[in-house]
């Protein structure tokens, strides 16, 4: 059988057809690569270094104190820390904490549980209040506590000796040597007393939340020590958590950053992307305080200016492409869980038209969001990831991650189907039409068939997809409508505040809008234009350093893909933009920076594209360039 498919294939690869295919593919790629718009997306490299050559770079670089002056700082602040009380402390309650033995936490946990449950039983049934959840939850934390109580270990051995666990701790950046401590004097006295203390708390704080706090503990001196990792939950947990708690992180983690760069154990470096990345942050700033709305626009600002702030903070800690993958990774499980619950509101959540021009689009009967709160934003989180789970999956090697990657795609691309986002699924088709021309030197010739084939295709897909796509542009749909006449009125508003810009946010918008709207539009919260909106908010200085910021972005992404011969990091680096530009193309129809969350994610997966390719130069450099 496999004979015959190998035959088969052998015999389509070298037919007279897929000649002609390949032929059409090499002259349209030889073209496409000796043009001028090649040479210059492929230039960052001379770019970066007449940068580093100008009056403005030299002043810099004067500036900065000596590398000798630095290392002696580094030093001494490194001997003040290591030698101060908060750390000596810190360093001391790790040591107990691994130290003692398992059965201690379980004694915490038992007198947690017992507490709590009788907690529940005064709520229940003397105070007539609903003690429910108090009682299992009491009783499944004894139940919890009966296998640490019964072994004789220390905690560091216990977590050493279980293959999940220590499967965990090696993701997060520990081997064995890190975790192990000396055995530490039996005393029950504190996870008696604690047990008490914190059971009693339930009477006013429920036992999920006190769990949390105990967690959130340990996760901090986790990042303090491997800052790395809190990069990686960072990501994972951003579709799950309120933004003002992703710029609690954010802050943390600059915190935990600068901690370790000030003893000498991690370093800041700065190319010119980075410089532009810097200027439109500050412009950022400036439309907060530079408004027609200060009030309304500083908060706003605020946020925008310390989710964009995270891209330095990966681009300076993700090094490695062992991180990278961890990172991608992580992204990946939670598009899973985004995805799943997103098919799940599809079949099981009551319908919802809010979204929808019922009148055009009868069948749709909802629209799923997901974690997100607007359809077209559930879509712009799934395409800005679609690529690089495709990616992923090719280049897995293990069965179980292919499983996983592949299920997770199929469940993304069901997901956003099912938002119905005809912005999003643009996005997505232009993010593949670029990523296999990344990917395979045939593809030109594959969208010549695919284009032939198209007209036959088109019948056998259900009437809701299709009447999606050919009611784009259709002015009596109430959606493209309703843009079309924003669009207008924000393109009178920018003639008024082209240098200057109305400043950042939905209340200097509104206050502006209402004098130029159309009859019909009179409220609107932003243009539904990444690009009208940045124009608007940021005028003409702040629009430029946005789009040198992505000339520069796409330069030294195009640059590298030139160069790199190593093909996992090759097709990491495609997918990667590939997700960028299918926001870029969203941002044409919507204002895709809208939503927090999102606006964050964009600049995550900026980062991890530059860290993808700083790692990728790192470990693909020849023995002659390293001399």
């Amino acid at each position: 059988m496999k004979n015959n498919v190998g035959k088969i294939r052998n015999a389509f690869s070298s037919s007279a057809f897929v000649g002609v295919l390949k032929k059409i593919s090499e002259f349209f790629s030889k073209k496409i690569s000796s043009s001028k718009s090649a040479q210059l997306f492929t230039s960052y490299d001379t770019l970066d270094e007449k940068a580093q050559n100008t009056l403005f770079s030299k002043i810099i670089k004067k500036a900065k104190p000596k590398t000798k002056t630095l290392i002696k700082l580094k030093n001494k602040f490194a001997s003040k820390v290591e030698n101060s009380l908060i750390y000596k402390t810190g360093i001391r309650i790790v040591d107990l904490f691994l130290g003692s033995k398992a059965r201690l936490y379980g004694v915490f946990l038992f007198v947690f549980g017992f507490f709590t449950t009788s907690v529940g039983f005064i709520t229940q049934y003397l105070l007539k209040n609903d003690g429910t959840p108090l009682l299992w939850q009491g009783i499944g934390t004894i139940i919890l506590s009966i296998p640490l109580l019964s072994t004789k270990e220390d905690l560091c051995q216990l977590l050493v000796g279980g293959k999940l666990v220590r499967g965990i701790l090696s993701f997060i950046g520990y081997k064995k040597e890190d975790v192990m401590r000396e055995s530490v004097e039996e005393n029950a006295l504190l996870p008696v007393a604690s047990g008490i203390i914190l059971g009693l708390l339930t009477l006013v704080i429920q036992p999920i939340y006190i769990f949390l706090t105990l967690i959130a503990i340990v996760l901090v001196f986790v990042i303090l020590d491997k800052v790395e990792f809190g990069i990686v939950l960072m990501v994972a947990t951003l579709p799950f958590l309120p933004t003002m708690f992703i710029c609690a992180e954010v802050i943390f983690l600059y915190f935990a950053y600068i901690f370790k760069m000030l003893r000498g154990k991690r370093s800041l470096k700065f190319d010119t992307l980075d410089f532009f990345v810097l200027v439109f942050s500050v412009f950022l700033l400036l439309g907060g305080a530079f408004s027609v709305s200060p009030s309304g626009s500083l908060p706003p600002s605020c946020v925008y200016f310390v989710f964009l702030s995270a891209y330095f903070l990966i681009v300076n800690l993700i090094r490695t492409t062992a991180l990278v993958k961890k990172v991608l990774f992580s992204s990946m499980a939670s598009l899973f869980l985004c995805s799943i619950y997103g098919i799940f509101q599809n079949f099981f959540v009551a319908p919802d038209t809010t979204w929808t021009d019922e009148d055009m689009f009868s069948e749709i009967e909802t629209r799923v969001v997901s974690t997100f709160e607007n359809p077209n934003v559930f879509g712009e989180y799934l395409i800005l990831l679609i690529p690089t789970a495709l990616i992923l999956m090719l280049l897995a090697k293990q069965f179980s991650s292919r499983s996983f990657t592949f299920v997770t795609l199929v469940t993304a691309f069901l997901s956003l189907i099912y938002t119905w986002s005809r912005g999003a699924w643009i996005g997505c088709i232009a993010s593949f039409i670029i990523l296999f021309l990344i990917i395979s030197k045939n593809a030109i010739g594959t969208y010549v068939l695919g284009l032939c084939a198209l007209p036959a295709v088109i019948p056998f897909l259900p009437s809701s997809i299709t009447d999606r796509f050919t009611s784009i542009g259709n002015m009596t749909d109430s959606s493209t409508s309703y843009r079309v006449f924003i669009w207008e009125a924000s393109v009178k508003m920018i003639k008024d505040f082209f240098f200057t810009g109305i400043g950042i946010g939905t209340d200097a918008f509104q206050i502006v809008y209402t004098e130029y709207a159309l009859a019909g539009i009179e409220m609107a919260p932003h243009s539904h234009n990444l690009y009208l909106q940045i124009m608007l908010e940021l005028g003409i200085f702040g629009f430029a350093a946005f789009l040198i910021t992505l000339f520069l972005l796409f330069s030294k992404t195009f640059s590298f893909l030139r160069d790199c011969e190593e093909r996992e990091i090759k097709f990491l680096v495609g997918a990667l933009l590939c997700g960028i530009v299918a926001f870029l193309v969203q941002g044409l129809t919507d204002y895709v920076w809208y939503n927090y969350r999102v606006y964050a994610f964009f600049w995550m997966i900026v980062a991890m594209l530059v860290a993808t390719i700083k790692s990728g130069k790192n470990e693909t450099l020849s023995p002659q360039k390293n001399i």
